[in-house]
């Protein structure tokens, strides 16, 4: 195994703080990267009462930046535990959880209740544990199954028994985990489609409660387009100024 420079300065208390989304990004957000507890029982065990160790979030248990560095069988189940406590920026405001990816199929307990489950490895998702939640300190726990090579789903170059171009296995989590206070009524979902030969951006959004969206469109500082809409709308650009290699605006 060879390290990178930046393996020793990680700060495990919360590697990779940044905000992990590039679209919708919310001024509060808490992150929940950082030092789990973590346990490997048998595929068929119940949820375990003491844990094996500590595991850093959000890398896979098979690497080395996991501090664990350990295969996960078939015939075996990983799980997570963590305590939190949400900020002040959520008062009034939904919370959601969310989970950048989780390989392959996982289960999640907020303070003993099982509040999602989900399948695939490559796929972010998020739930609303708004009710679920305690005032003061609460608890996380995530259930994780991944047969590799041994079941049907998608792996990409993944294997139990790494060799040539087969890649070492990677499971659990390992993308980025954090809350977000958000309203009730907030921008779910957005796609964003250009038309170049029609001067226009085809704006589609999905709303959690109906309303009207008071959208605002500047380039360089420069507003070009301002104005209320409905959930599908085109907006015109233009003169527009086209991304190149050259150009990369």
């Amino acid at each position: 195994m060879i390290q990178s420079p930046w393996f020793d300065k990680m700060d495990r208390r919360c590697p990779l703080p940044e905000y992990p989304r590039p679209q919708l990004r919310r001024e509060h957000w808490q992150c929940l990267n950082g030092e789990w507890e973590y346990a490997v029982t048998a595929a068929d065990a119940p949820m375990p009462s003491a844990f094996d160790g500590t595991i850093i979030v959000p890398f896979a248990i098979e690497s080395a930046c996991s501090g664990v560095q350990r295969m996960l069988l078939p015939s075996e189940k990983l799980w997570y535990r963590r305590t939190f406590t949400i900020t002040d920026a959520f008062a009034g405001k939904r919370c959601l959880l969310h989970f950048g990816a989780v390989d392959w199929k996982c289960g999640v307990f907020v303070n003993g209740k099982r509040v999602c489950t989900h399948t695939g490895g490559y796929s972010p998702f998020s739930v609303d544990i708004t009710d679920d939640l305690l005032p003061q300190e609460n608890t996380l726990v995530v259930v994780v199954y991944d047969p590799t090579d041994a079941g049907w789903q998608n792996r990409g170059k993944q294997s139990l028994h790494p060799h040539g171009f087969w890649y070492t296995a990677t499971s659990g989590i390992w993308q980025t985990v954090w809350l977000e206070p958000v309203p009730l009524c907030r921008i779910e979902k957005l796609r964003l489609t250009p038309d170049i030969d029609r001067g226009v951006l085809k704006l589609e959004t999905l709303l959690s409660e109906s309303a009207q969206l008071q959208v605002c469109v500047s380039m360089e500082d420069r507003v070009i387009f301002a104005a209320q809409i409905g959930n599908t709308s085109e907006i015109p650009i233009s003169p527009s100024q086209l991304w190149s290699p050259e150009d990369p605006f």
